[in-house]
């Protein structure tokens, strides 16, 4: 599995900030999540396209403005920001997509076998194609961009 427990502990965080946000609003307190791409000493190996890559104060500039007044007065609270470079991103709130109802008798494997595909169907996952795309470049040989260093070399 690729990383599944860095990404369960920030599936985690994710969660206790808008379960924070949610339980907190009353009090005037607010609590968002900041899901940088920066290039930092941890990410000195992780294949990134240049334009994908900000930097450690790009992170800096959003987390003091979410902790200011200002942001609090505009009850900026419960949300998911990505920030790379000149890039801005705010993350869907979970919610209900579709959403189908079993007639007569309860649901069983076979019912929601039928029931599924054609009626509440599945979410696409952009990121899997995404995957996809680089592992397919990778074995056919072509290396991502990678960005060069600091130093030029």
């Amino acid at each position: 599995m690729s990383q599944a427990n860095y990404s369960a502990a920030k599936g985690g965080i994710i969660s206790l900030v808008r379960s924070a946000a949610l339980g907190l609003h009353r009090y005037g307190v607010t609590a968002n999540a900041v899901a940088p791409v920066a290039r930092t000493r941890m990410s000195a190996g992780v294949p990134m396209e240049l334009a994908e890559i900000g930097e450690p104060e790009d992170v800096a500039a959003l987390v003091v403005y979410l902790l200011s007044e200002r942001a609090r007065a505009e009850r900026i609270t419960g949300q998911v920001y990505t920030i790379a470079g000149p890039k801005i991103a705010v993350w869907a709130q979970p919610r209900e997509l579709r959403a189908g109802y079993a007639e007569g008798a309860a649901w069983t494997p076979e019912r929601i076998a039928d029931f599924l595909p054609g009626t509440v169907g599945v979410d696409p996952m952009p990121m899997l194609a995404r995957v996809e795309e680089m592992a397919a470049a990778a074995r056919a040989g072509a290396r991502p961009n990678q960005p060069s260093s600091p130093s030029g070399d």
